[in-house]
């Protein structure tokens, strides 16, 4: 059983985190792929349950994992790490950090027009245009003149009517009415420029930048987008972010404009590339594309100068942590670069590799034998398919692997009423139906026994990342159960 999966479609706006990525739907419907926040790791995109009338989504892009989602009523939800404070203030030590897999709304948040999340401080911008903060506050990033984290949101004072909200990690930025930037926390360039870190805890307005439309940072890189078309830079020039071929440290007093870079609509920064869209939808790129996440499908190399992505064109692009995504004019979202968790959403795991081993609290980092470690040009985000167990839909994940579906042993086992245990030191997993007992190995040892006899289906089972994986087809065949999979509605059926 193969499948090529469908296409997302109607996607209002993605954001993509440290593993993770999520797209918002223009019917308020939230969907989540790659390490889902440290929940169950999904290679297709899944609806997150819990969440509907959703307006507008942050990502956290740390180990931290955290996302928020605006409602369009203004309330706040959050799902996620709890680790940092971003929650309630408090910071967690623990090697396996607090999670929340529930949507938790935020008390005393009403009328939020956006919401932004730095490395452990969040931010929401009202419709009145005041910003409210809350989390840890190590660095002075919540902007109330002090250092003490705060459980619960509080209004960061001293600011005229704000209309945009941006956080490079450590450093909250604000865009105000008449187009001018401030800014607090402790910004990188400060620290490049002076050798000290800079801990500032009440609102600065930077002095001769103006008509500033947007801002957006690669680590101690900071990008501004002004009301007329034009894109400035200033910081460190790693990874050629800053899109010139020099590597100075500068401060926002050697702000500099990148001239190929004209009539700009969006910008986007994530971990050292960059994406521009102009007025004609076409895409612009630059920075460091070790990962393959400018997505032109060559060999890694830098980009010092910004250039146009050929045969693409798009309505929103997004830089995240090591990949990059366009949504299209068609609703549908397409992606590029790193795919160690599947967050590319293709359906596949890359292998391991790499500078890093991506651990997501609170699991470790397992080494795939298939799949490739980047998506090198840019491709479609596919839907999980539907699993139908005796005509009832069940919650699960499935993925392919070699060509094949393979689909969680215990969301089918269960559905079809077999009890099912885990033996953690020998890693198998035993299901018991009708005095039966039926075992699972993984590739280690291979195949499903029945009642101690082996039972050949021809392919691995795989135990991902705690999750154990068999072959939809082959499955069904040991068992006697008809499988079938439909791709015009992106189905799969088993019964028995």
């Amino acid at each position: 059983m193969t499948f090529g999966g469908k296409v997302i479609t109607n996607v209002k706006q993605v954001a993509s985190g440290y593993g993770s990525t999520l797209a918002l739907k223009k019917d308020g419907t939230v969907w989540s792929w790659g390490a889902n926040l440290g929940s169950r790791l999904t290679t297709t995109a899944v609806q997150v349950p819990g969440l509907s009338d959703v307006e507008s989504i942050s990502f956290s892009s740390t180990y931290s994992d955290t996302a928020a989602f605006v409602k369009k009523d203004g309330t706040v939800w959050m799902l996620g790490s709890l680790r940092y404070g971003t929650f309630d203030g408090v910071t967690y030590s623990s090697t396996n950090p607090l999670f929340t897999r529930v949507p938790k709304q935020m008390d005393g948040l009403q009328d939020v027009k956006a919401i932004e999340l730095g490395y452990h401080a969040a931010f929401a911008l009202k419709k009145d245009g005041t910003v409210w903060s809350w989390g840890s506050n190590e660095y002075g990033e919540l902007g109330n003149g002090k250092v003490k984290s705060l459980a619960a949101p509080a209004l960061v004072a001293g600011l005229p009517p704000i209309t945009a909200i941006h956080s490079d990690g450590i450093t909250a930025y604000v865009i105000d009415n008449k187009g001018e930037l401030w800014y607090w926390g402790s910004p990188y360039w400060y620290y490049y420029q002076t050798g000290k870190q800079a801990v500032i805890t009440k609102p600065r307005r930077f002095e001769k930048l103006d008509h500033i439309k947007a801002i957006t940072s690669s680590g101690s890189s900071t990008l501004l987008l002004r009301t007329d078309g034009t894109v400035w830079s200033f910081g460190d020039n790693y990874g050629g972010v800053l899109g010139r071929n020099k590597d100075p440290l500068e401060g926002p007093l050697h702000l500099v404009q990148i001239p190929e870079l004209q009539s700009i609509d969006k910008l986007s920064c994530g971990y050292l590339q960059c994406l521009a869209l102009d007025q004609l939808d076409q895409v612009w790129v630059w920075g460091n594309n070790s990962y393959r996440q400018i997505g032109d499908g060559l060999q890694p190399h830098r980009f010092d100068h910004p250039v146009k992505l050929a045969h693409q064109q798009a309505v929103e692009v997004v830089s995240g942590s090591r990949s990059s995504f366009l949504i299209k004019k068609d609703g549908t979202l397409w992606g590029a670069g790193l795919n160690r968790y599947g967050q590319i959403g293709r359906g596949v795991l890359g292998q391991g590799g790499g500078e890093d081993g991506f651990g997501v609290p609170p699991y470790s980092y397992e080494p795939y034998s298939w799949g490739t470690l980047s998506v090198t040009k840019y491709e479609p985000v596919l839907e999980a398919p539907c699993v139908l167990v005796n005509g009832k839909q069940i919650v699960m994940w499935s993925m392919q692997i070699d060509g094949s579906v393979y689909a969680s042993v215990r969301g089918i086992m269960e559905a079809m009423g077999y009890r099912l245990t885990w033996n953690d030191q020998d890693k198998i997993a035993v299901a018991l139906k009708d005095g039966k007992e039926f075992s699972f190995h993984t590739e280690e040892t291979g195949g499903i026994y029945v009642n101690g006899k082996s039972t050949a289906i021809g392919k691995e089972v795989y135990s991902v990342r705690g999750e154990l994986l068999a072959p939809v087809r082959e499955l069904g065949a040991a068992f006697g159960w008809t499988t079938s999979w439909e791709p015009e509605s992106n189905t799969i059926r088993v019964s028995e």
